[in-house]
């Protein structure tokens, strides 16, 4: 991004106005302080807390906006987040007298399934207030915003096709405004995919368009789709978050998470609607989950370790706390599965609250967009991995399980990149086969977007990581929702979704990226395609109609200002990239095992076996060694073997001590990555 020309100065009240002739700027070019990609409310002067509120003002993304009094021009500035480390002139508004202070602030009838979306409140220096609602901060001119006509979205799909290595072969016209979160899968366990989201109709009201509404499309062939539920047919109506399918009572039923709208008692009720077979969903309260805030994100486990080791399956919340003055942050807390009624007319999951105390986790001076919980550093003990590197290029953040530190037991720790990467959205993922998984970030830094691999290697609790892989290579940042991951043509993919703003900011092109796994710690770029949108919310990589080709799912919407011009679409990969199984042949009882000793100077034993294969006598066998950066420096066993154990040796003698990476290849194919530690 170009640097930007500066026009005008203008001093006042202790500090730089700057004016520029083009729409985008820096935080620190607003006075402002950034300390790891984050701007540091520490180091605002009191000037500067009366006279700039940060929160999220504008609508479209999760990102914290800026709102500035000008006093020598007589307006507020609203400035949009990009996510890419700059800021983008939004709006501004005339004020008629002196303004003391400015502040967020939120109603406290804000519905707490909606993103929120602050006002700004004005106070002037004669006493009085004014509050400038969101709802005209958003609006797409001096006027409120109009009612989008409405459409019969459900029953209209269209097919479009172009000559991409990703193609449009189904959408579904809808009139509403989508909010960030739908999940694909067999849902009804008939062995039929289907889409399960969640979307506002129009309703001029409010900018985020109430009440919201699910509908669940199924897909029954090739790039098909039809209507299977929708909440306006169930008792009640409904909205919901559905970012993951889960089984918590294991009766065989799958359940996803949601906040629905009781039309009767006019209140929203968070909990699970669980699948009854086609067509049939029933919802099931879970009173347990008393937070009041929009929700960012949610994690499911198998197996909650929080509470007395249970078994049982669990769940993390990531959500913006209601009622809390500006600029306030995010809270993290987490529950256990314990039972379920079936009783009619009280029908409920229960669970148990972790012992985190009546506030949860809150985090200071964070905005945290995804979340992530692993033992990342082999410790035993899950951490909590955050995404919410936004100013800057950063490192990754983590709350580390040490019983100790003000994050209820939870230590704030943080992993200095070896590269220009930073946290945003994260997925976990064992690339190299050693049974712990590495991170893989797809994140915001300055000017651009990101993505990069992460590896421990420290002893099991050790705060070492290394930056394995990273690209910055014509990536933009923003607003990227989420990342998404699945395997194509036998490798493992990353989907990056991005929206590159135009200059104008009134429309944007949409892009999706994939990126293949090519060898233990490096990726290649596999696919660029080009969406003629203005933005979207989510997109996920799923095959949805099971014919071999995987698809790219999204929700896409034409213009930021008219909000029911929206797409659910399926972009099918096209003939130009062809799936093949290359898996026909590999048997599965090949291992790798851990070298002796361990850790060793100078020599080490390294034993393996080779699998029996239905259709070759010998396989092709390698054993390499890399060191920790990934690059290759010796090859131990390169040839053809026939089934059986085997053993080999590692001189390590004309080596640096530190940390060694062998992995196993059988066929080309990676089968198990270890790691040993060399000590002189």
């Amino acid at each position: 991004m170009k640097q930007l020309t500066i026009i005008l100065l203008i001093i006042f009240w202790g500090r730089t106005e700057l004016l520029f002739s083009q729409q985008q700027i820096s935080p620190e070019e607003l006075g402002l302080k950034i300390h790891y990609g984050k701007i540091d409310f520490s180091k605002l002067s009191s000037r500067q807390k009366d006279t700039i509120a940060i929160n999220l003002f504008t609508i479209d993304d999760s990102f914290m906006d800026i709102a500035v009094y000008q006093k020598s021009k007589s307006e507020i500035v609203i400035y949009k987040n990009l996510g890419n480390g700059y800021l983008e002139l939004y709006k501004s508004f005339p004020v008629s007298k002196e303004v003391r202070k400015i502040e967020a602030t939120i109603k406290e009838d804000y519905p707490i399934y909606l993103p929120p979306a602050f006002d700004l409140k004005i106070l002037y220096s004669d006493g009085e207030e004014y509050i400038l609602e969101n709802k005209k901060i958003n609006s797409s001119g001096n006027n409120d915003l109009s009612k989008a006509p409405l459409r019969n979205f459900l029953d209209d799909p269209k097919i479009f096709l172009y000559e991409f290595e990703f193609i449009k072969t189904w959408e579904s016209f809808r009139n509403g405004q989508p909010v960030p979160t739908f999940v694909a899968g067999d849902v009804d366990n008939d062995g039929r995919n289907e889409l399960i989201y969640t979307f506002y109709p129009v309703n001029d009201s409010a900018p985020q368009f109430i009440p919201a509404r699910i509908v669940i499309f199924e897909n029954y062939g090739n790039n098909l789709y039809r209507k299977d539920w929708d909440t306006t047919l169930a008792s009640g109506g409904g909205a919901g978050f559905v970012p993951h399918l889960t089984d918590f009572d294991r009766n065989g039923q799958k359940e996803f998470f949601a906040v629905a709208y009781d039309a009767f008692s006019n209140v929203n009720i968070t909990g699970l609607y669980e699948c009854k077979g086609e067509g049939k969903y029933l919802f099931y309260t879970a009173g347990e989950f008393f937070f009041q805030g929009a929700l960012t994100d949610v994690v499911l486990v198998d197996t909650m370790k929080i509470i007395n080791n249970s078994r049982n399956a669990g769940i993390w919340v990531n959500y913006y706390p209601s009622g809390f003055p500006s600029n306030f942050f995010n809270k993290i807390q987490a529950y256990i599965y314990t039972g379920k009624s079936d009783i009619p007319g009280f029908l409920g999951f229960y669970f148990q609250n972790a012992d985190f105390g009546p506030n949860g986790i809150r985090l200071n001076n964070d905005n945290v967009y995804d979340i992530e919980v692993y033992d990342i550093d082999e410790d035993g003990k899950d951490e909590i991995v955050l995404g919410n590197t936004i100013f800057g290029t950063g490192g990754i953040e983590y709350l580390d399980s040490t019983g100790s530190g003000i994050y209820s037991g939870y230590e704030y720790k943080y992993i200095e990149a070896n590269a220009p990467v930073s946290a945003g959205r994260i997925i976990l993922k064992d690339l190299d086969n050693d049974s712990v998984k590495e991170i893989i970030t797809c994140g915001i830094g300055s000017g651009s977007g990101s993505i990069g691999v992460i590896k421990h290697t420290g002893l099991p609790g050790e705060n070492l990581f290394q930056t394995m892989w990273w690209d910055t290579n014509d990536i933009f940042a923003a607003p990227n929702r989420n990342s998404d991951s699945n395997t194509i043509n036998d490798k493992f993919t990353i989907l990056y979704p991005y929206v590159f703003p135009s200059p104008t900011g009134s429309d944007a092109s949409y892009y999706f990226n994939t990126y293949a796994l090519n060898g233990i710690y490096s990726f290649n770029r596999t696919s660029k395609y080009f969406g003629d949108s203005a933005g979207s919310q989510r997109a996920i990589l799923i095959d949805m109609d099971k014919d071999n080709k995987m698809s790219i799912i999204s929700a896409i919407r034409y213009d930021r200002f008219v909000s029911g011009n929206t797409f659910l679409t399926d972009y099918e990969i096209g003939n130009s990239i062809g799936i093949s199984n290359f898996n026909i042949g590999i048997a599965e009882n090949h291992k790798l095992f851990q070298n002796y000793p361990n850790p060793f100077n100078p020599n080490t034993k390294i034993k393996f076996s080779i699998g029996k294969d239905n259709y070759l006598q010998k396989q092709d066998v390698k054993i390499k060694v890399f060191d920790i950066l990934g690059k290759e420096v010796k090859t131990l066993v390169n040839e053809q073997l026939s089934e059986g154990s085997y053993e080999t040796e590692f001189n390590a003698s004309n080596f640096m001590s530190g940390i060694y990476f062998y992995t196993l290849t059988i066929n080309n194919k990676l089968i198990q990555t270890n790691k040993m530690l060399f000590i002189k």
